[in-house]
């Protein structure tokens, strides 16, 4: 059985009879594209082009689901899937590998980023762990943020969509970082100036990159107050800038309020 069977059978969802075709909450999982997403593209590109039971539900093979976590990949690096759905898979992999060779055009950096990558491979949290720490101690922050998480953000993430780590590995680098990130802001101490609040989308599940902002700008000297998926956050001392991350792209809602969004 190949890694790609071996996803379909730990997802644990009653699909169909064949087991290679995924039903569209299964598919949701595996890509992190939306139901409603999936569905608009269906409609407005012709792809993907499921295939339905005798109760009439979306059935999705595999390899068009192996090309959707493609698409996904590359739609979150700012491309628009209307570029992109007429691409083979094997013409989306060679883009995504692109940009993935210019993510790290660092030789050194190349290697450390492999290095790690290889321990979440072998699941050994504690050299993880301690790799992580040690960079972090030779770098400081902001070059640990800059030169070693983006990149590697985007390597664990490649990773994953080629099927060499799986959601259990991707979850221990996530947790390792974030633990590691908030240690470092909370040393910092914080300044007094500028105020920022940091948020989120209120439907957004990952906070890594809000962390990795608050690092760069605590390192600056900000004040930062972190309020994940909050939907109208208030405070008694206004904030003077309000940075906004999210890991899909998309648009945000329209802005309220008296303050001129800065990011």
């Amino acid at each position: 059985m190949d890694s790609r069977s071996q996803v379909f059978v730990q997802d644990k969802t009653p699909i169909s009879k064949d087991s290679s075709k995924l039903a569209i909450a299964a598919v949701e999982r595996q890509t992190g594209l939306p139901k409603d997403t999936l569905r608009m593209w269906e409609r407005r590109y012709g792809f993907p082009q499921p295939e339905r039971d005798e109760h009439d539900e979306r059935l999705y093979p595999a390899d068009q689901v192996e090309k959707l976590r493609l698409l996904k990949r590359l739609v979150d690096q700012g491309m628009r899937p209307g570029k992109l759905i007429e691409a083979s898979i094997e013409a989306l992999s060679e883009m995504l590998q692109a940009r993935q060779e210019q993510s790290v055009d660092c030789p050194a950096a190349a290697s450390r980023c492999n290095s790690i990558i290889e321990l979440l491979r072998l699941h050994r949290s504690e050299d993880l762990r301690r790799t992580l720490q040690q960079t972090l101690l030779k770098q400081g922050l902001q070059a640990f943020v800059v030169d070693t998480l983006a990149p590697l953000n985007a390597l664990v993430g490649n990773a994953w969509l080629r099927g060499e780590i799986q959601v259990p590995e991707e979850h221990l680098y996530t947790e390792q970082v974030q633990n590691l990130l908030r240690s470092a802001i909370n040393a910092q101490g914080g300044g007094q100036r500028p105020r920022v609040l940091l948020t989120t989308f209120p439907d957004e599940l990952h906070v890594l990159g809000l962390l990795m902002a608050e690092a760069l700008l605590v390192s600056e000297g900000a004040s930062c107050r972190s309020a994940p998926r909050c939907r109208s956050p208030t405070s008694t001392a206004p904030p003077a800038l309000a940075a906004l991350t999210s890991s899909r792209c998309r648009f945000p809602p329209p802005f309220r309020g008296d303050r001129r969004p800065m990011v």
